[in-house]
C-alpha cells in the first residue's frame, strides 16, 4: 500500500480518543465567515473577522458595508471586514469559485441534517442552563436559549445540533466554551431562522436553511453560513480557528513504526461509542446480588446465581431453598443457577465478601463518571431513543412509555439516577442495532420499581431496594445494597462478553519510543488492548518496570490489558574454539560440526545437539548467530576417524544410535 495509508493510520491516533459524530465537511464555504445566497446587510458599525460573499446574486445584495473593489476587479474590501468581500457578479474566477463555495455549504447542510440515531429533544428544545457533552442532537421544535449555557469537551470533540424549527438566543445571553472545545466543532444545522437577540455571543458554525439575525451588539464565534438573507445591527463574527492538519501530520510522522501496528489496528476497534464499560468484577457472575435479602412470590423465573452477603440465607425467602451435599450453596425451583448466602460453608462467605466489594466499586465508578448528559427529557424517558453515552438526571426518572436503546453489540450507556427509577405497568425497554443489556448500566441512588408486566433491560446498581410487581421482567442483572422483591418475575442474566476473545484484537510493541507512562496510556486510549514485551532485548527490570506501568494504567480506567511475553526461544550454542576470540570464515569455506567436544578450529567444532545433526541432510541450511550466517549442508554421515570423513549413506545412518556412529555435517 502507498505510503498515505501511514498518513491516515496516524492520523487516527490522534482522533480515535475524540468523542462526538463525524465531522462535517464544509469545503470551501469554510473559507468564510459569512456566506449567502440572498445578501448581507449590515448596520454599521459590525466587526467581521474572515472573508464574506453572496452567489448567485450580485455585490448589490451587500448593504451597509460601503464597498471599494480591488484593482483586480475580483474582490472588495470594507471597513467592517477583515478580510475580502466576494460576489458573483465580480471578475473570473470569483463566480465559479463562489458557485463551488455555495455547493459545498449546501452539500454540508444536507450532511449534518441527515445524520442518524441522534438524543432526541433535550430539555424539550430549551437549552438553557444545560452541559452539552460531545454528540449528535435533534429537536423537532424550535430551540430555544433563555439562558446561558456550556458546551462542554476536548479540542478533538464534536457537536452537531439538528433543528428542525428556528433556533432564538435570548439577549444577552452566551454559550460558553469548557474543556478545550472549539467552535469549529460545533455545527448548528436549523430548517428554519436564527436570531440572536441583543448583547448575546453565540459559538459554533450556522447552516442556516433560511436566514439569520444577529440583533444590535450580538457575536458569534464562528461561521455563518446562510441560503437566504443574513443581517447584523453592530455585531461581531469572528471565523473560528482552523486546526492545522499539516502541523499534526508532520507531527505524527516522527512516531515509530510500531506505532503504525497499533493505529491499523485502532482503525477496527474504534466504531464503539459510549463511555468505558462498567467492571462488575465477581458481582458480574450474579443475576442478583443483595445485601439484606431477596424475597419472592412465587412462581419467579431466574436464570443465573443469586446470593446474599453479609446477612443469612434465611433473608432469601419464597425460594424453598435445598442445600447441596458440601453446604457451600443450595438449590431452588425457581433459581437456574445456584443460591449463596454469607453463613454457608468456606469458601462460600469470604467469596460473597470479596463480590459485594466488587458490587460497591461498580456503583461508585458508575457514579462519578464525568461529563454526562445531563437531565434528557426532565427525568421522563417515555418515548425517547437513547445512543450511547452517559446519562444524568438530577431527580427521580419515570419511564411512563415505551423507550428504546440504539446501539451496536460493543457500544455502552451509563444512566446516573440521583433519585428513583420507576417504569409504569406494561411499558418496556427495547433494544435495536445489536445493543446488548450487558452493556447498560442503571446506577440509581434511590430504588427502582418495575411495575406489573413492565421488561426492563440493563444492569441495575441500586443503592437501596429493587421492587419487581407481577409479571415484570429483567433481562439484565439486580445487583442491591439493600434488599430485591419479586412477584412472580422473571431475570435472566444476560450473555457475557467473552473478553478471553476479544481483549487480542490489537497488539502493539512496546519499545524505547513508547516506554513512558504517557505513551503507553496514550496507545490504550487508541485502541491497544494487549501490548507485547520483547524479552530478546534490554534487562528484565525494565520489562518489570513496563508490567508496572501497564498494570497502573489498567486500574486506573478499570480495564483489563493484555501483556504479550514474547520470549526467547531455546539457545543452541556450538563448542568453544581454541583461540578465545573465535574464527573467520571465508565465503564457500567448508566447515564441520561435529559432536567431538575438542576444541574447534578453522576446519570444525563441536555442535553439542545430535538432535540437529541428525535431522539435517545435504541441501539443507542451517542458519547461525540469528540468521547473520547463513550455511549449506554438503556431507552429512557418522563417525570420524582421524583427518578423514568417512561417509555413509543416509540409508545405512542411524536416526539414533549415536554413540556407535557419531553424526556430523559438513557445510559451506
Amino acid at each position: 500500500m502507498t505510503k498515505f495509508v501511514l498518513i491516515a493510520a496516524l492520523g487516527a491516533i490522534a482522533s480515535v480518543s475524540a468523542a462526538g459524530p463525524a465531522a462535517v465537511i464544509l469545503g470551501e464555504a469554510g473559507t468564510f465567515a459569512i456566506l449567502s445566497k440572498s445578501g448581507i446587510d449590515t448596520v454599521p458599525t459590525s466587526v467581521i473577522t474572515g472573508d464574506i460573499g453572496v452567489s448567485p446574486i450580485a455585490a448589490a445584495a451587500i448593504t451597509g458595508f460601503n464597498l471599494k473593489l480591488d484593482s483586480t476587479n475580483t474582490s472588495a474590501t470594507a471597513t467592517q471586514v477583515t478580510g475580502s468581500v466576494y460576489a458573483a457578479d465580480y471578475k473570473s474566477p470569483t463566480p465559479s469559485e463562489l458557485t463551488v463555495a455555495i455547493g459545498d455549504m449546501e452539500t454540508a447542510y444536507t450532511d449534518a441534517a441527515t445524520r442518524p440515531t441522534p438524543i432526541l429533544d433535550l430539555g424539550e428544545g430549551n437549552l438553557g442552563g444545560l452541559t452539552f457533552v460531545p454528540g449528535l442532537y435533534k429537536f423537532g421544535s424550535d430551540v430555544t436559549i433563555p439562558t446561558d449555557c456550556t458546551i462542554n469537551g476536548s479540542s478533538t470533540d464534536t457537536w452537531i445540533f439538528q433543528v428542525t424549527g428556528n433556533l432564538i438566543m435570548a439577549a444577552n445571553m452566551r454559550i460558553t466554551l469548557i474543556g478545550g472545545a472549539k467552535a469549529s466543532n460545533i455545527v448548528w444545522q436549523v430548517a428554519g431562522y436564527v436570531e440572536v437577540l441583543a448583547g448575546a455571543h453565540m459559538e459554533g458554525i450556522l447552516l442556516v436553511k433560511t436566514a439569520a439575525h444577529f440583533r444590535t451588539g450580538s457575536s458569534l464565534n464562528g461561521r455563518i453560513l446562510a441560503q437566504t438573507a443574513v443581517t447584523l445591527q453592530s455585531s461581531t463574527v469572528t471565523q473560528p480557528t482552523q486546526t492545522d492538519l499539516r502541523r499534526i501530520l508532520a507531527q505524527l510522522c516522527i512516531m515509530t513504526k510500531f506505532v503504525l501496528i497499533a493505529a491499523l489496528g485502532a482503525i477496527a476497534s474504534v466504531s464503539a461509542a459510549g463511555p468505558a464499560a462498567v467492571i462488575l468484577g465477581t458481582a458480574g457472575t450474579f443475576a442478583i446480588l443483595s445485601k439484606s435479602g431477596i424475597d419472592t412470590v412465587p412462581m419467579s423465573v431466574i436464570t443465573g446465581d443469586i446470593g446474599v452477603s453479609p446477612i443469612a440465607a434465611a433473608a432469601i425467602t419464597g425460594f424453598n431453598l435445598k442445600l447441596d451435599s458440601t453446604n457451600t450453596s443450595a438449590t431452588a425451583t425457581q433459581v437456574t443457577g445456584s443460591v449463596y448466602a454469607s453463613d454457608y460453608k468456606s469458601p462460600t462467605p469470604a467469596e460473597l465478601t470479596v463480590t459485594i466489594g466488587d458490587m460497591e466499586t461498580a456503583y461508585t465508578d458508575a457514579a462519578t463518571r464525568p461529563t454526562p448528559i445531563l437531565d434528557l427529557g426532565e427525568g421522563d424517558l417515555g418515548g425517547l431513543t437513547f445512543v450511547p453515552g452517559l446519562y444524568k438526571f438530577g431527580s427521580d426518572v419515570t419511564i411512563p412509555t415505551d423507550c428504546t436503546i440504539n446501539g451496536s453489540s460493543t457500544d455502552t450507556w451509563i444512566f446516573q439516577v440521583t433519585g428513583n427509577l420507576i417504569m409504569a405497568a406494561n411499558m418496556r425497554i427495547t433494544l435495536i442495532g445489536g445493543a446488548k443489556a450487558s452493556n447498560i448500566v442503571w446506577q440509581v441512588a434511590g430504588y427502582v420499581e418495575v411495575l406489573a408486566g413492565a421488561h426492563m433491560e440493563g444492569i441495575l446498581l441500586v443503592k437501596t431496594a429493587a421492587h419487581f410487581r407481577t409479571g415484570s421482567s429483567l433481562n439484565g442483572r439486580i445487583l442491591a445494597q439493600t434488599a430485591v422483591t419479586l412477584q412472580s418475575s422473571t431475570v435472566t442474566q444476560p450473555t457475557q462478553t467473552d473478553f478471553r476473545r476479544i481483549l487480542a484484537q490489537t497488539v502493539a510493541t512496546l519499545g524505547p519510543a513508547s516506554s513512558s507512562e504517557e505513551a503507553i496510556e496514550r496507545l490504550f486510549l487508541c485502541g491497544v488492548d494487549m501490548f507485547r514485551l520483547n524479552f530478546s532485548h534490554g534487562e528484565h527490570s525494565e520489562k518489570t518496570e513496563l508490567i508496572e506501568k501497564i498494570r497502573r494504567i489498567e486500574a486506573r480506567y478499570m480495564h483489563p490489558i493484555g501483556i504479550l511475553a514474547d520470549m526467547q526461544g531455546p539457545k543452541q550454542r556450538c563448542g568453544k574454539f581454541e583461540d578465545p576470540e573465535g574464527v573467520e570464515l571465508v565465503a564457500g569455506q567448508s566447515f564441520r560440526f561435529d559432536l567431538d567436544a575438542a576444541l574447534g578450529d578453522t576446519r570444525r567444532v563441536q555442535l553439542p545437539h545430535p538432535e540437529i545433526l541428525l535431522a539435517l541432510e545435504p541441501g539443507r541450511s542451517l542458519l547461525l548467530d540469528d540468521g547473520k550466517l547463513r550455511m549449506r549442508v554438503l556431507e552429512a554421515g557418522c563417525t570420524w576417524e582421524g583427518k578423514d570423513l568417512v561417509l555413509k549413506s543416509q540409508n545405512d545412518r542411524p536416526s539414533n544410535d549415536v554413540e556407535s556412529c557419531p553424526p556430523f555435517v559438513v557445510c559451506r
